[in-house]
């Protein structure tokens, strides 16, 4: 795949139609098929990193290609002893 940007040694993102192409092809290699957007004003990502709003940690395959898709988020919040609920400032319920 010519276009595809490497995040580890063992893992890329590619969002060109040859790596859909390559991996529908029958390859039997791991991959995840995500489909998404996500946009921001400008400045408010910034805004919301200085204020604590996101947890920024380095890419770790293991994650990305974990059996039930569905536990991810807290399987890394697991492996890193946070308990999530213990995050929140408030319950967003007014």
């Amino acid at each position: 795949i010519k276009e595809k940007q490497e995040l580890t040694r063992d893992l890329f993102v590619s969002g060109t139609q040859e790596a859909l192409e390559y991996f529908f092809s029958g390859v039997e290699k791991p991959f995840r098929f995500m489909l998404g957007y996500a946009g921001w004003g400008p400045g408010q990502l910034e805004k919301e990193m200085q204020e604590g709003s996101w947890l920024a940690l380095p890419v770790e395959s293991k994650y990305v290609f974990w059996q039930e898709s569905h536990q991810i988020w807290s399987k890394v919040f697991e492996d890193l002893g946070i308990d999530p609920y213990q995050m929140a400032q408030g319950s967003g319920l007014h």
